[in-house]
């Protein structure tokens, strides 16, 4: 319904409201952007909405906040305004949007998919979708796709721009071959002699991964290749799992790297070749954690899985020799309030499922296969207090350690957030638990093993971790970290009487003398400067042995160094940062700098982890800078606190002082500095160079949250407003989000760092739209001859989908930020760089 003349006049009266012109339409000067627009080639940006009154309809805007732009009798200032510009009022002020035309984005699914007659017979026999009249619609919107839009046609020709700019960068295409020998090389997952056959299962230097079957003749044959699965080659292998006997490879697919994007479950017959399609909509996890993958063989002939269902995930069996349309549900998510993201078979007779859930990011469920009991293992009071708090707590309420008899032990923290290792009577969970071994402060207890009478315990602090050896008894032995200041990951116990000795090794082909120790634990170490590194340490004569590389990148980490410190924040805060370079530099001020950070949701900057965007910039002579910024876990949840909300300043103080840092002890200068980061680093990355513009050289936000003031209407967001606030909150939240937004504190008469704003029409975490409008708004407002662009990738995620991808962008960013600082060109590097193993 219109709004009446009176009642909006009554309206603006009582509001009073202080005109807040966001790109103001009413600013019609020209600016000096306009004069060197077609120097780069960048497509004419409408600056209102059609004819359509899209907020008196209701599809954009908050209903309370609406205005009607064709209303004559409104306020002078706003009648200047061009049809349908965005109107938010809070709390007196009023906000025009003149780029709210670009949040009306295309369809991030790229094509409607329903259950096909084929799939509700698998998974939906007998349920409220047995309705061939609706299944029958389904079908025919299967190849519906919707017709390209205006915003999409803005965005490709601002990607046209981009790329004739980027194209004509000399030396772009020698940084691509550069990244290319630096990440073309095979990755192996497994090499397995079964009953079946010789089975090989590897990422290949072109980046997609292959099965290979070893015949009696002795020929390999690619069994499953990913690369043919999809004609685009899109669509990716994001887990798997093979079973004892080697018969059945369980693998599951994403179409792209989308959350919504589709996912499905198959099972090849490596003796057949033939492939079972098994469900839609499973539960994938990138990554599966230390004891269990998100796909697990129960024996060999019976498969757990995980499938999406009414919102929650279920936990599924899927019966090889019968060819079932409904696998039964082993565990129903909702009855736990718990995702499995991991399961596995422990003692020949425990279910164990790993979960998750909101703020909660480790649970633990046990089923007595036996008896068919379910045992709660984690404190079920001190989990629904922790559930209905804050998000992103990222506590651990169980997560598994060692199963002895009656009694499980396992990592908590109930009584500290930085964790203790319990001993708990699985027969009693909620009322038996003893401390085995106790908190350290400001050291996060992350993993543990148990080995010969010993636990190993990985501990997380400051940004990296490291190893500590205790008794059975939990008294402290000895330290083991390797080398500080970098990151442990799979830390498993091997034991060559368990009967998954073989999957508990390594990965990558055994060490010399491997085989003369039937006991010892491994893990993978790296740091920026070293590629995961395997080390075995064998308890009983505290040694490691066998250490070498987990792959064969080609990175000679002895050309590097590695330098950790602390600087201080603008409160005088002490912040970690590491700093990665060429050994030998200059400290001369003329080093091209990415510094890159983080700064939220109570996760690291992964500052100890080797990266080969780090290695291929260290490479090209660049120096690669990761901050600890406030709002991360370095120390804690205090350390988070400080970054969140109404204290989100701090981050962005914390990010300023570390460039500050970098240029006093001679790394870097203004001319030679750029900030990186993605997703809530691309805010950070945005909100600095907006308020410090004079400190960077170059800015590279990626997929980032830029409108704050609407961070909460965008598509998928609820689980991040606890992290941001709203500007419904308070007044005092609507202040702090409108004080740093980076999309409306662009101004008139500053220069701006040369900047690619990067994204993705695919994104549906951050919605591409913060990027259109922040890059729209940029191009505006700048004043000097700095260019500034929208990468928007056609086919992402909220992140990269394959490594060509992955390659590509990197080059691009590269070349884009040397060619910024005026570098003509490149440093000489050697054809082949040789692996440290090799020297040795």
């Amino acid at each position: 319904m219109k709004k009446t003349k009176l009642s909006l006049l009554l309206a603006l009266a009582l509001t009073a409201p202080q005109i807040v012109q966001t790109a103001s339409a009413a600013d019609t000067r020209e600016h000096p952007a306009n004069l060197y627009a077609a120097e780069y080639g960048y497509p004419e940006t409408r600056t209102s909405q059609d004819e359509t009154d899209r907020f008196e309809t209701g599809e954009y805007g908050d209903p309370g906040l609406r205005t009607n732009s064709r209303n004559e009798t409104l306020d002078p200032e706003i009648r200047k305004l061009k049809r349908d510009d965005g109107i938010d009022r809070y709390y007196g002020d009023t906000h025009v949007d003149k780029y709210r035309w670009l949040e009306d984005v295309d369809r991030i699914e790229p094509e409607h998919r329903y259950e096909t007659s084929e799939d509700r017979k698998r998974n939906l026999f007998g349920t409220n979708w047995e309705d061939p009249e609706l299944d029958k619609r389904r079908t025919g919107m299967e190849t519906v796709r919707n017709e390209q839009g205006e915003v999409d046609k803005w965005v490709n020709a601002q990607n046209e721009a981009t790329h004739n700019y980027l194209n004509k960068i000399p030396y772009i295409q020698e940084i691509g071959k550069r990244i290319d020998k630096l990440m073309d090389y095979e990755y192996l997952y497994f090499d397995y002699d079964r009953e079946y056959g010789k089975l090989h299962y590897a990422r290949y230097p072109d980046g997609y991964f292959r099965l290979s079957k070893k015949g009696a003749d002795g020929k390999s044959q690619v069994i499953l290749d990913e690369k043919e699965l999809s004609k685009d080659g899109y669509t990716q292998i994001a887990n798997y799992a093979l079973n004892s006997n080697g018969k059945y490879f369980a693998y599951a697919t994403r179409d792209g790297a989308s959350d919504t994007d589709h996912k499905e479950l198959y099972v090849l017959d490596t003796e057949t070749l033939k492939t079972r399609h098994i469900t839609t909509n499973i539960h994938v996890v990138d990554a599966g954690g230390t004891y269990g993958y998100p796909l697990e063989w129960k024996d060999n002939n019976n498969l757990y899985y995980v499938r999406s269902h009414g919102g929650w995930t279920d936990l599924m069996l899927h019966r090889m020799d019968k060819n079932e349309f409904n696998d039964p549900i082993i565990m129903k998510a909702s009855d736990y309030d718990m995702t499995p993201d991991s399961f596995w078979i422990e003692d020949d007779r425990y279910l164990m499922v790993q979960g998750s859930l909101g703020s909660i990011s480790n649970t633990l469920l046990l089923k007595d296969l036996k008896t068919g009991r379910w045992i709660q293992i984690h404190n079920r009071k001190m989990y629904d207090k922790i559930n209905k708090a804050d998000a992103f707590t990222n506590y651990t309420a169980a997560k598994f350690v060692r199963l002895d008899g009656n009694y499980i032990y396992v990592i908590s923290e109930d009584n500290s957030e930085f964790g203790e290792l319990l001993k708990i009577d699985i027969r009693s969970p909620q009322r038996k638990r003893e401390v085995v071994i106790p908190a350290r402060e400001n050291h996060r207890l992350t993993a543990g093993v148990y080995q010969s009478g010993h636990y190993l315990m990985q501990y997380y602090s400051a940004g990296y971790d490291s190893l500590a050896l205790f008794d059975e008894n939990g008294k402290f032995v000895r330290d083991i970290t390797p080398v500080a200041g970098g990151n442990i990951s799979s830390l498993t116990a091997y034991d060559s009487g368990d009967k998954d000795a073989e999957d508990n090794r390594p990965k990558g082909t055994l060490a010399a003398n491997e085989k003369d120790y039937k006991r010892y634990v491994w893990f993978y170490y790296q740091n920026k400067e070293t590629p995961a590194t395997t080390y075995r340490y064998n308890v009983e004569e505290d040694k490691f042995f066998g250490v070498k590389r987990r792959d064969t990148i080609p990175f000679d980490a002895d050309k590097y160094e590695m330098r950790t410190v602390s600087y201080p924040s603008k409160d005088g805060t002490m912040v970690p940062i590491v700093i990665s370079h060429k050994k030998g530099l200059k400290l001369d001020g003329k080093n091209p700098t990415i510094l890159y950070g983080y700064g939220g949701f109570n996760v690291d900057a992964y500052q100890g982890n080797f990266t080969t965007a780090a290695a291929a910039w260290m490479q090209n002579g660049g120096v690669y800078a990761t901050a600890g910024l406030r709002g991360g876990k370095e120390y804690g949840s205090k350390w988070h606190d400080a970054g969140k909300q109404l204290n989100k300043q701090n981050v962005f103080d914390d990010f300023i002082a570390a460039g500050e840092f970098l240029i006093k002890e001679g790394y870097t200068s203004k001319d030679y500095l750029s900030i990186s980061g993605g997703s809530n680093g691309g805010l950070l990355v945005g909100a600095t160079m907006v308020q410090r513009p004079d400190l960077f050289r170059v800015a590279i936000p990626e997929v980032g949250v830029l409108d704050m003031l609407r961070h909460d209407k965008m598509y998928r967001t609820d689980y991040w407003i606890n992290e941001y606030g709203m500007a419904e909150d308070s007044k005092a939240m609507y202040q702090k989000l409108l004080s740093y937004s980076p999309y409306h504190n662009v101004r008139d008469g500053v220069c701006y760092p040369s900047t690619m704003v990067m994204t993705s029409k695919r994104d549906d975490r951050v919605v591409p739209s913060h990027s259109y409008k922040f890059a729209a708004i940029l191009q505006e407002k700048q004043s000097c001859m700095r260019p500034v662009f929208l990468n928007a990738a056609e086919r992402h995620g909220h992140g990269d989908n394959t490594r060509a991808e992955t390659k590509r962008e990197m080059k691009e960013k590269f070349a884009f930020i040397l060619h910024e600082m005026g570098v003509k060109s490149l440093p000489p590097v050697p054809d082949k760089e040789p692996q440290a193993q090799e020297k040795k």
